[in-house]
């Protein structure tokens, strides 16, 4: 049988199927239970800054007598203290890699707490960075010396190795991952499902768009991990599309180290981690890999003898050769 172990983050994984950060993932029988589907590694479901700050916010201007004295426990470590008893029971139950994620904007705040998450036994730690530049006197550079500045410091703070989860929407996304690698990330993640915008035309509100991804979604990170490859030192991991043992192929072919699995779990249950990878390994039987590492990269722009073609983004012009 083809061996499809892999290393991520200086780690070793049975397999490149890593659970992605979710609700899938937020308690120690939860991420058990993945390991005994046959997941390689899971990222903890994340600790939101936004959802911490909001509660105390909330409880602060509540008429309830124990409010102010919650509100002030969830400022002082009662939040990250539940966080971190999850990653300490993980461990004692499960024997694949447990990575911690935080999705904060504010870099005091992930600073004080990756220290604990890794005392509590974290393996490696997903910063989920996301930073809407939303008025015309924030420019990109600014927004990229938040993003460099923020990744320099929590790996300061930590000896574990530290993963960058980030969105798609950079000018330059080389130039961006070539920032953060600098900074001392070992990994990106591509690409951060943002929380997807509607408007609800009957009651004039705004409302949440499809929660979960679909396969037509993979394309985007399949065109950057694809031109990135061999191109920088940091490993590439991919999120975003996968569904089917195909589409973690095709990411592989790509150049990712990993794929992060989400939306089809909550669609299929736990068991399409054992699907997906019974068709990895299919697919490596079928064309004689005996090692993933003779797939990966296989189809990115450095191993292509037609390199522009990974650089297409007129669509009328990549089928036709016409602009018209």
């Amino acid at each position: 049988m083809s061996n499809i172990k892999v290393q991520y983050l200086g780690l070793n994984l049975a397999n490149p199927v890593i659970v992605s950060s979710s609700g899938l993932t937020g308690t120690a029988d939860k991420i058990a239970a993945c390991e005994d589907a046959g997941a390689g590694a899971c990222v903890i479901k994340s600790l939101f800054q936004e959802e911490i700050d909001s509660t105390v916010h909330s409880l602060q201007h509540s008429s309830h007598p124990e409010g102010a004295d919650y509100a002030a426990a969830l400022q002082t470590g009662f939040d990250l203290e539940r966080y971190c008893t999850i990653i300490r029971n993980a461990r004692e139950r499960t024997g694949f890699p447990v990575i911690g994620s935080l999705n904060a904007f504010r870099h005091e705040w992930w600073v004080e707490r990756l220290p604990q998450l890794e005392a509590a036994g974290a393996h490696a730690i997903e910063l989920n960075l996301a930073r809407l530049p939303s008025d015309a006197d924030t420019d990109e550079a600014h927004i990229r010396r938040w993003y460099a500045d923020a990744v320099r410091e929590a790996a300061a703070s930590v000896k574990i190795p530290i993963a960058v989860k980030i969105s798609p929407y950079f000018t330059s996304i080389p130039l961006m991952v070539d920032e953060l690698h600098k900074s001392g990330a070992a990994a990106v993640v591509l690409f951060n499902r943002l929380y997807q915008f509607d408007i609800n035309i009957d009651d004039f509100a705004l409302r949440s768009g499809p929660p979960f991804s679909t396969r037509a979604d993979i394309g985007q990170t399949l065109r950057w991990i694809s031109l990135l490859y061999g191109r920088t030192r940091m490993q590439l991991a991919a999120s975003g599309g996968i569904h089917h043992g195909d589409d973690l192929i095709k990411v592989l072919l790509a150049g990712a180290q990993a794929g992060q699995l989400c939306s089809t779990l909550y669609k299929n249950g736990l068991a399409q981690i054992g699907t997906v990878i019974t068709r990895l390994q299919q697919y490596m039987d079928q064309h004689h890999f005996s090692d993933i590492s003779q797939l990966r990269g296989k189809v990115s722009q450095q191993r292509s003898s037609i390199p522009e073609d990974f650089e297409r983004i007129q669509y009328i012009r990549s089928l036709t050769g016409s602009q018209d």
